[in-house]
């Protein structure tokens, strides 16, 4: 598979392990993302947006199909605009 149809950049002056290097450290910082996202919305209760985001990110995270079609770079831009927007 070309490294431009993974969804783990550009490949332009990266090699191999560079880009999976990338990948792996952007996956944590999801991870972690979604852990913040989740102490955001526990208190709230079911209702709170942030769980349907929560279940996607972490569908995506294990391979399986999301409601909202993202790459792993999107789905960090989205979880870190949202805690962005926190008070």
């Amino acid at each position: 598979m070309d490294q431009a149809d993974d969804g783990r950049g550009d490949g332009a002056g990266e090699t191999p392990a560079m880009t999976n290097l990338y990948y792996e450290q952007e996956r944590r910082h999801l991870e972690l993302l979604v852990f913040r996202l989740r102490q955001i919305a526990a208190p709230v209760g079911s209702m709170h947006s942030y769980w349907d985001v929560v279940s996607d990110i972490k569908a995506f995270l294990q391979g399986k199909p999301t409601l909202v079609q993202k790459t792993q770079t999107e789905w960090v831009r989205y979880a870190w605009e949202l805690l962005e927007t926190q008070p």
